[in-house]
């Protein structure tokens, strides 16, 4: 299911403002995709300087990225195939996960990265 089906009761009758909220429903439903792509951006470019400065846990912390990866992807196929919402409980999932992220496994590179000059 949709995150926000567009009804033709939703129509205000007027051609630009109604193209506009098709459209900002449009941004709503693209908002998995977006974030699997900036998901591998990101870690792409922490994968980058953390294993440029040696950082000695590398392959532990790129597992996490490719596990994280896989189950946005997964998330975004589900909710493709109409299995899916962009629920509560998937916008809490990622919330909590981002936050359990970056306080845990991105918190322990940060010095080592800074020991190394990277700021």
């Amino acid at each position: 299911m949709a995150l926000m089906k567009w009804r033709e009761r939703f129509a205000v009758n007027i051609k630009e403002i109604d193209e506009q909220h098709r459209k900002w429903r449009d941004m709503l439903e693209n908002i998995l995709g977006g974030l699997v792509e900036y998901t591998r951006v990101h870690f792409a470019t922490e994968e980058r300087l953390i294993q440029q400065s040696w950082y000695p846990f590398f392959e532990g912390h790129k597992k996490i990225h490719d596990d994280m990866i896989g189950e946005v992807e997964l998330l975004e196929l589900r909710h493709k195939s109409g299995e899916t919402s962009l629920s509560i409980y998937v916008m809490n999932f990622l919330k909590n996960w981002l936050a359990d992220h970056i306080m845990g496994t991105d918190k322990n590179y940060g010095p080592y990265l800074n020991s190394k000059g990277i700021v």
